[in-house]
């Protein structure tokens, strides 16, 4: 009897493995949101997305939204010093989460919160503004090598927009003689849709309107952004030259599909050569 038990729960175990469910702390979440980082495995879509260029060490962090004491309690251990909140506050969650992250030794000044829509819609400016601001403080950081984590809700759609516009300012330089629209292209594919932005592959079940808003707002704007930070960086400027004033929506048939490829070659500190 306990034989057969013992090969019930072993044929229980192997069924939820090779399905696709994994099982966090508070249930189950698909297992094509996990974290491919081991010690966030309860925070879905956790991932790195730049590494110290000095001691080759994971640096910056994105992913969805802690929500459990032992979410945040995995970020403090793995040496997180910064938490970028780049999303609005609904019903006080962000306030409450920088409670919690303050209980536990968090500074006020380790924390920032820029809130930033998934829709912007019409209000341009001010959201190119709030990206402008984030990449200010993602270079800030990574000048003093601070481990940051970035977030919004779920890790797919503003925080892989921030984190490819990021990877784009790291590698663009003034000597870049290609045509940028492929390369901003292929950071989106691997960077935005690889992780769940639009109808990306993470979770393929988000509403179809709220992707085609997604496509319409978000979109022209990573485009739009994309395209003038590479300018600075021919010139040689800085990121305070970014000016959201004169920018303009690019609008472009960009779309994350299902049957998607990603580059896999990528190393520390590389951008998808």
């Amino acid at each position: 009897m306990r034989f057969r038990r013992t090969v019930r729960c072993l044929l229980i175990v192997y069924t939820l493995l090779s399905s696709n469910y994994v099982f966090a702390l508070d249930g189950p979440f698909n297992k094509n949101s996990a974290s491919t980082i081991h010690e966030l495995f309860t925070i879905p879509n956790s991932h790195v997305f730049q590494y110290s260029e000095t001691s080759l060490k994971p640096l910056f962090y994105r992913g969805g939204e802690p929500q459990r004491s032992s979410d945040f309690q995995s970020l403090q251990n793995i040496g997180i010093q910064h938490i970028l909140i780049f999303k609005l506050s609904r019903n006080n969650e962000v306030e409450i989460e920088k409670a919690k992250l303050e209980a536990l030794g968090w500074q006020s000044t380790d924390l920032s919160h820029i809130p930033m829509s998934w829709n912007p819609q019409n209000n341009f400016e001010p959201a190119c503004e709030m990206i402008k601001t984030a990449l200010l403080i993602l270079e800030q950081n990574y000048a003093a090598e601070k481990a940051t984590y970035v977030h919004c809700s779920v890790g797919e759609d503003r925080t892989s927009l921030l984190a490819a516009l990021w990877k784009i300012w790291k590698r663009a330089n003034s000597k870049l003689q290609t045509s940028d629209a492929p390369w901003i292209y292929e950071t989106y594919k691997n960077e935005m849709c690889r992780y769940g932005y639009g109808m990306g592959l993470v979770r393929t079940n988000k509403p179809l309107d709220i992707v085609q808003k997604i496509e319409a707002s978000l979109t022209p704007l990573y485009v739009a952004v994309a395209s003038e930070i590479i300018n600075i960086k021919k010139r040689n400027g800085d990121l305070g030259e970014l000016s959201c004033s004169s920018l303009k929506p690019v609008q472009v048939n960009y779309k994350c599909e299902p049957n998607m490829t990603f580059q896999t070659n990528q190393t520390k500190g590389e951008l998808y050569e």
